[in-house]
């Protein structure tokens, strides 16, 4: 009887020790947990950043101290005692099981205590421990669970990157300069864009412009600045390309040389050769009062017709229109000259249009000049730049953690003592001796030259012969004299040098 009546008010002792430590954790974990939200609304304001140890220690520091203090008061009381006046509130006894076990705690055993005991006992078999101690987790448990995930959301949630504070940007020195030369040097092109008033020259002007804009810009560094320089420069050698300056020079060169056989047309002929191609266009412009033998009008036209094909080959295909409308003007026999006028004007405009592009190209050839300063200007000192002392704004883990590379000291100054020797005497002094040396291979060797240069002349008078338009007579002349300077062998070895 006894043994039953404690065994059953110890099964409602420990469910009431479980619910002493569930309603402790429960009041830890709200403590923990307020802490942490008051924390992790401090860490969002402030951006302080928090540690997992600091956060795992405030989060668990409330339940670990009210389960310690939980342990200490089940140690401290009477949970027997507790246990018994629980069932009786419970069930309504009136102090029957808690008199019953002071009965058995004491000595006196007599037949009224044992009556009490035993219907304590019936009691006890009656009541159910799970309606005197409920460990179903009351409301409490979870506001401190969601209390604990807020905490544990406002702790760990990442703190918004504060970017550093970065210095202004600023323009360089040096690429400052070179905006403002590039900027004068603009100038000029567009003021000469204006008289000249061609398209293409404007456009890259304009292009020019807008790339010196972007140069001025601040932040920018050598690298992009090298970068916009090498854009404009390829802008302009793109421009160049397309003109073809030299190439239409050459070409109007070799038709001063096709008219210059005309008399009448001599003017323009050595304008062309000359490159003044402003006065060829003033002289192809009154060629109206120009009078040319049908002979000489045949000889021009001919050699006319030859550089305009070739012309045409080259992709000037206006110049060549223009050359070819000439030709016809003169074979023609109507006696106006007015195909021949024709051709002339247009010829005239092509020349003034050339002269135009000579202009333009030569400032063109300056501009690239000038860039190619502005780039060496722009590399220039960049080491000692790289390399100035400076303070540092970002901090650094590797401080005093390596030598500095200067650990002998500083080199010895070997000019020191300026050791120097001064050689004296005069030039030519002194014995010397001078060798002379000929064989057949050097005398062959000078043959073989005359030989080319004599081959080189001959074909040049063949071509001369037979495109001018030279009397009979006069070409055997001419064809003997060089028949007569021809060198043979004893003119050879005669030049020979003589030998030692």
């Amino acid at each position: 009887m006894r043994e039953e009546f404690l065994s059953r008010i110890a099964s409602v002792r420990r469910r009431q020790h479980w619910s002493l430590l569930q309603r402790a954790m429960i009041r830890g974990l709200l403590i923990s947990s307020l802490a942490g939200i008051l924390l992790g609304g401090w860490r969002l304001f402030t951006h302080e950043p928090i540690t997992t140890p600091q956060m795992a220690l405030i989060l668990l520091l409330g339940p670990a101290l009210s389960l310690l203090l939980a342990f200490a008061r089940l140690l401290a009381g009477d949970g027997t005692k507790s246990a018994a006046s629980a069932i009786d509130r419970q069930f309504g006894l009136k102090d029957r099981i808690l008199t019953a076990l002071e009965f058995l705690r004491g000595d006196d055993s007599g037949t009224l205590q044992s009556l009490q005991i035993e219907d304590a006992t019936d009691h006890l078999r009656r009541a159910d421990p799970k309606r005197v101690v409920s460990l179903v987790p009351a409301r409490e448990f979870y506001y401190g669970l969601g209390a604990c995930c807020l905490a544990v959301g406002l702790l760990v949630i990442p703190l918004p990157t504060q970017e550093p504070l970065a210095a202004s940007p600023v323009v360089l020195p040096h690429i400052e300069q070179i905006s403002r030369v590039m900027a004068e040097d603009l100038d000029e092109l567009d003021q000469l864009a204006q008289e000249e008033k061609e398209v293409e020259f404007q456009e890259l002007v304009e292009e020019l412009r807008e790339q010196t804009r972007e140069l001025e810009q601040p932040g920018v560094d050598e690298h992009e600045a090298l970068a916009k320089l090498s854009e404009m420069e390829a802008s302009i050698a793109t421009l160049q390309s397309e003109h073809n300056v030299a190439a239409v020079d050459a070409a109007l060169a070799s038709l001063g040389d096709a008219m210059s056989a005309a008399p009448a047309l001599a003017e323009v002929a050595d304008a062309l050769k000359k490159g003044d191609h402003d006065k060829a266009a003033e002289s192809l412009e009154s060629l109206e009062q120009a009078k040319l033998s049908r002979k000489e009008a045949k000889a021009v036209a001919d050699r006319m017709m030859k550089v305009a094909k070739r012309m045409s080959d080259n992709d000037m295909g206006q110049t060549s229109s223009a050359v070819r409308t000439m030709c016809e003007g003169m074979c023609d026999n109507d006696g106006t000259n007015k195909r021949m006028c024709q051709g002339a004007r247009m010829l005239a405009k092509r020349c003034r249009s050339q002269s135009r592009r000579k202009r333009i190209g030569f400032c063109l050839q300056c501009q690239l000049a000038r860039l190619s300063e502005c780039k060496g200007n722009c590399n220039k000192n960049s080491y000692v730049r790289l390399h100035m002392p400076k303070k540092s704004t970002r901090s650094s883990q590797s401080f005093a953690m390596s030598s500095s590379g200067n650990v002998d000291g500083e080199k010895t100054n070997l000019l020191s003592q300026r050791q120097r020797e001064e050689i004296t005497g005069i030039q030519g002094e002194g014995p010397s001796s001078v060798e002379t040396s000929s064989a057949p291979e050097t005398r062959q060797q000078a043959g073989r030259g005359f030989r080319e240069v004599y081959g080189k002349y001959r074909k040049l008078s063949e071509t001369v012969l037979e495109s001018e338009p030279i009397p009979l007579g006069h070409r055997q002349t001419i064809r003997r004299y060089f028949e007569l300077i021809r060198p043979d062998r004893q003119d050879l070895d005669a030049m020979a040098p003589p030998a030692p």
